[in-house]
């Protein structure tokens, strides 16, 4: 297996908590990645859909602590390839061992108060 990953950031950890996806949180997650991409980049409905049934260990999502509302996520597929490449960002490939990450994203009213650094 893949060890996990840790997307917590230490000025924020406190303040939030971090869970997998699940495919009903596939419609407010669209709604936030269309919010912060152009629409030719977003990802659509089902491709978000997709990404959550085949590789929802590496979806993982932000909430303000005591809340349930969606504040940020990123989200990513394994690929055997070397190289990142149009066919990768459209397929996971649990063997693989490059990770492509597809989104980072901060819901708008939650941008510039340190959810995303590093």
């Amino acid at each position: 297996g893949h060890k996990r990953f840790s997307v917590m950031a230490a000025a924020t950890e406190d303040n939030l908590t971090y869970r997998e996806a699940a495919l009903t949180d596939a419609e407010e997650i669209f709604t936030i990645e269309s919010e912060s991409y152009p629409e030719d980049e977003a990802a659509s409905l089902q491709s978000i859909e997709k990404r959550i049934k085949e590789a929802k260990q590496f979806f993982v999502l932000a909430q303000i602590k005591g809340h349930n509302k969606i504040v940020g996520f990123v989200n990513g597929t394994l690929t055997s390839s070397s190289a990142l490449t149009h066919e990768s960002m459209f397929s996971h490939e649990p063997q693989g061992s490059m990770l492509c990450i597809h989104s980072v994203v901060v819901e708008k009213t939650h941008r510039r108060k340190g959810f995303a650094a590093e």
